[in-house]
């Protein structure tokens, strides 16, 4: 299995995303951002600075049996701690995992690398526990119990959290979301009308990554290409309510990100969005074991070739889902979502897997 190289997302100082979700209103943004709408804004890009043509060529070869690359979802990170999200799977607990914080398990959405590998190991994780003042012998919370990492990784968070007490470095934000007021003016009666809208923003030395994993011949589209359209993108910014400066960001590859291997399992942990193949579905990708949050996404698309239209609707199995390894791990494709009319070319859904083996069985 191909390493999965992680980059780290910069932002520039005082600088935010707006990462919204179909139906949400403004005042509201997620953490994350994920790869289906990463996958959109490369081939957005693509087409724009390089023509139709070429985004066609890059949708046909992740079209085939072997795509060059697969992306994780956008996540957060602290200093030299990524997060990944929490596995749908039950907390390995041993007797005193028994009595933890009440809200702990419903605020949870993020741990470390080493928790999930002790997590996915099936290793009994109750000296990682909190007590109810968010102590804890061998683990150590952020964002209000939203993240989870071990002790040894507190070194590796930005600035001084290291040496900063557990109960209060469970009150340390990672991002926060405040409300931007905008403006906008009537043209005919020029009365103006003030909105919000949210920007995630993140505390000094923290931010985002994301991973990918290339195939053993990607081709044209390898490192160098993906790190060239990288820097294209965190110039044109990724999300929403970019015309005020969100979105933007510079980026710092960071090597490979050690994961479990997961030898002689039969499932794997969703680190991305997901749409199935027929042949995956008919193989019992999603049978005895599985264990998955679906999202539904629909929206506008945005095509210089014709007006905006409503996109089909699409369910896409969501980042931290645990599904059955069909012969190997996920492939996923690009989910065919082209509106009923609309004829200028193809429009799809980027719902290609990266996903990371899970040791051992997880049969019900």
């Amino acid at each position: 299995m191909a390493d999965l190289l992680r980059y780290d997302l910069v932002p520039p100082p005082g600088g935010g995303f707006h990462f919204g979700r179909t139906g949400y209103a403004q005042e509201e943004t997620a953490e994350s951002f994920p790869s289906d709408s990463l996958w959109a804004a490369l081939i957005a890009t693509l087409a724009e600075e390089e023509g139709a043509a070429a985004a066609q060529a890059l949708v046909d070869r992740l079209r085939t049996e072997e795509p060059p690359f697969a992306l994780t979802s956008l996540f957060p990170r602290a200093g030299d701690v990524p997060f990944l999200p929490r596995p749908a799977l039950s907390l390995p607990l041993g007797e005193g995992g028994r009595e933890r914080p009440p809200k702990f398990g419903k605020r949870l959405r993020y741990v470390s690398p080493g928790i999930l590998h002790l997590w996915l190991q099936r290793e009994d994780l109750a000296p990682y526990l909190p007590d109810e003042a968010w102590r804890s012998p061998r683990g150590c919370f952020l964002q209000g119990g939203v993240v989870w990492l071990t002790a040894e990784e507190r070194a590796r968070l930005p600035g001084d959290w290291a040496g900063v007490a557990p109960e209060r470095l469970v009150r340390q934000k990672v991002w926060d979301v405040l409300p931007r007021p905008r403006v906008t003016v009537d043209r005919r009666s020029h009365a103006s009308a003030v909105f919000r809208v949210a920007r995630l923003s993140f505390a000094p030395g923290c931010g985002l990554w994301v991973g990918v994993r290339f195939a053993a011949a990607p081709g044209p589209y390898g490192r160098a290409w993906w790190e060239a359209w990288l820097e294209r993108l965190g110039h044109r910014g990724v999300g929403g309510d970019r015309s005020p400066g969100c979105g933007t960001f510079s980026w710092q590859a960071r090597g490979p990100l050690p994961l479990p291997e997961g030898a002689g399992g039969d499932c794997a942990l969703l680190l991305s969005r997901y749409h199935p193949r027929r042949e995956e579905l008919e193989a019992g990708v999603l049978g005895d074991g599985a264990q998955y949050q679906l999202a539904f996404v629909s929206g506008y698309l945005a095509s210089p070739e014709g007006p905006a239209r409503l996109r089909n609707r699409v369910a896409l199995l969501e980042a931290g889902s645990v599904v059955r390894m069909a012969g190997g791990l996920p492939r996923g494709d690009l989910a065919d979502v082209t509106p009923l009319g609309w004829s200028a070319h193809p429009i799809y859904r980027g719902g290609l897997a990266l996903a990371v083996p899970i040791p051992g069985t997880c049969r019900r």
